[in-house]
């Protein structure tokens, strides 16, 4: 499960998954982020170049590793800056850019 949160500053992967799919990891400097809930979460590695699909489109992103329990992943702004222009109908829940042409 995937959450687009366009107040989330970078793109992120579930420890789970990363075990899960045994997906390769590097060190990254240490960061705390702030969850919607108030804790707070570490991260201090990375995975470059992950491959991710979505409605039969692939996507490549660096995700920083955290300890998400709701969410296999999140895509915040990094990701969201990178498609954009877009456009976006909250009440239908649809989005729609170009990628790749």
């Amino acid at each position: 499960m995937i959450l687009v949160d366009s107040g989330s500053i970078g793109t992120f992967v579930s420890t789970i998954l990363v075990q899960k799919l045994n997906l390769p990891t590097s060190d990254c400097s240490s960061s705390s982020y702030k969850s919607a809930s108030g804790g707070t979460m570490l991260c201090n590695s990375v995975v470059s170049q992950l491959s991710w699909l979505v409605q039969g489109h692939t996507f490549v992103s660096d995700a920083k590793v955290l300890d998400l329990h709701c969410y296999d992943m999140i895509v915040g702004e990094d990701w969201l800056e990178a498609c954009s222009p877009m456009w976006i109908h909250w009440t239908k829940k649809h989005m729609r850019f170009t990628y790749k042409g």
